[in-house]
């Protein structure tokens, strides 16, 4: 599991594993494959595996809890 305080946008990329999101605060626009909307504070996300996603900070300081299956070794 990671948390994280986003201060900048995290460009578009995907990974072979699949992501859960929890937003523990602030504002955030994600985007994944074609689509985009705005989160806050207690939403959750699913992205699967490969999916291009990313997101643009709405609010600094905004924090999410991201985890992932199977865990990402390069975060290890």
């Amino acid at each position: 599991m990671l948390i994280k305080d986003f201060t900048e946008t995290v460009s578009l990329h995907h990974h072979p594993e699949e992501q859960i999101t929890y937003v523990l605060s602030g504002k955030l626009r994600f985007y994944e494959g074609d689509e985009s909307y705005v989160v806050t504070a207690g939403a959750v996300l699913k992205f699967a595996a490969n999916v291009p996603h990313g997101c643009v900070v709405l609010e600094q300081g905004s924090e999410v809890l991201d985890t992932f299956s199977p865990i990402r070794k390069d975060f290890l």
